[in-house]
């Protein structure tokens, strides 16, 4: 199933790509999609782990690998801190 701003959904054929049915009596634009099986069970949604950010970046992947390269460039400072410091090229590391 695929649905779309134009206010379809569109049943596909996975094996020959082609749609088999579709559903234009929406009555707005279609954002979300959910499949339920005949006689299926409502599922709790697990909203703390969407997969929207997969599409649009992922902030706490982001800030960790911030975090991540902040401590590196931070490790590397302290290394070359005690010689810029013996030769005047630095101070103090903040």
């Amino acid at each position: 199933l695929s649905g779309s701003w134009d206010m379809k959904i569109l049943e596909w054929d996975l094996n020959t790509g082609k749609t088999i049915n579709l559903f234009n009596q929406s009555k707005g634009q279609i954002s979300h999609i959910e499949y339920r099986p005949v006689g299926g069970v409502d599922l709790p949604i697990n909203q703390g782990d969407d997969d929207m950010d997969s599409l649009f970046g992922d902030d706490e992947e982001d800030a960790k690998r911030q975090q991540e390269e902040h401590g590196s460039i931070k490790q590397d400072i302290e290394k070359i801190l005690p010689v810029a410091t013996q030769t005047g090229m630095a101070t103090e590391i903040r």
